[in-house]
């Protein structure tokens, strides 16, 4: 039998081994002593993209194959959950609070971090922190905090470690929560992220964005795969041409046919 080639992300070694070795740290350490074990885990983690795009692949195949899935890993025995999260330009959330502790490393782009252990308006006032690709910070409650992508142009992506210790507390706590997955933005900004590093793995990145994105997302996923698969390129974007239908249809294809005879398709490359 077959297998779609976009439907099953190729095996994750970089989360795999984080995987095991955050419940290794929980199994083995002292609970007061697990965050620093983790948060000393993930850093050595962030030092080769491995990481984002292994947790790039499996967010956006959950998308297309489980859009309902609201996590990135759960721990099958309830001990934490991990979560990949993407910032559009200028995006921050409110000041809130965890009832433990939190480990988060920036896999690409910057994060502005506030915090405070008083309350959300000390939280607010508090002079932000700037947290850049590779860096990898903790928080112990009490801490208000609040995250923004200082970046007017460019997406953050970051990578989250949650402990769950009260499985049903955490189960109640969901289930009253909407979804939590990327937006168009974030789907490009991986693909984009997917397309500057290339491989295999990068191909399912842009493969997988192509097929949860809208169509002007789609365009543009297009336009990042002229750049390192003219084949794919034309194959992706004949199917969007038919998608689209008129005039705009009828459009892509002539681009795609020029591209495709190395005569002109020049849009596809800006």
């Amino acid at each position: 039998m077959k297998t779609d080639p976009m439907s099953c992300p190729l095996p994750a070694e970089a989360l795999q081994s984080l995987i095991l070795g955050i419940g290794s740290d929980f199994d083995t350490c002292a609970a007061p002593d697990v965050p620093d074990r983790v948060r000393s885990r993930l850093k050595s983690a962030t030092t080769t993209p491995d990481l984002l795009l292994e947790s790039s692949d499996l967010l956006l195949h959950q998308m297309r194959n489980t859009p309902a899935e609201r996590f990135l890993v759960r721990d099958p025995h309830s001990r934490f959950t991990l979560q990949l999260f993407c910032w559009a330009p200028g995006f921050g959330n409110l000041p809130h609070l965890h009832a433990n502790w939190t480990v988060s490393a920036v896999l690409a782009g910057s994060i502005s971090v506030q915090r405070s252990a008083v309350s959300e308006a000390d939280c607010c006032a508090s002079p932000p922190l700037l947290a850049s690709t590779g860096e990898v910070g903790m928080l112990r409650p009490p801490q208000y905090h609040c995250l923004k992508n200082p970046s007017s142009t460019e997406a953050a992506v970051t990578f989250h470690v949650f402990p769950l210790e009260d499985s049903y507390h955490q189960e109640t706590a969901e289930s009253n929560r909407p979804v939590r997955r990327i937006d168009s933005a974030g789907i490009l900004a991986l693909a984009k992220l997917a397309a500057i590093h290339g491989g295999q793995r990068s191909m399912n990145i842009l493969r997988n964005a192509f097929e949860v994105a809208g169509n002007h997302t789609k365009l543009e996923v297009i336009k990042l795969l002229a750049k390192v698969d003219p084949q794919e390129t034309v194959r992706l974007g004949t199917m969007l041409a038919h998608q689209v239908g008129g005039a705009d249809g009828e459009r892509l294809l002539n681009v795609l046919s020029r591209f495709e005879r190395g005569t002109g398709g020049n849009e596809l490359r800006q």
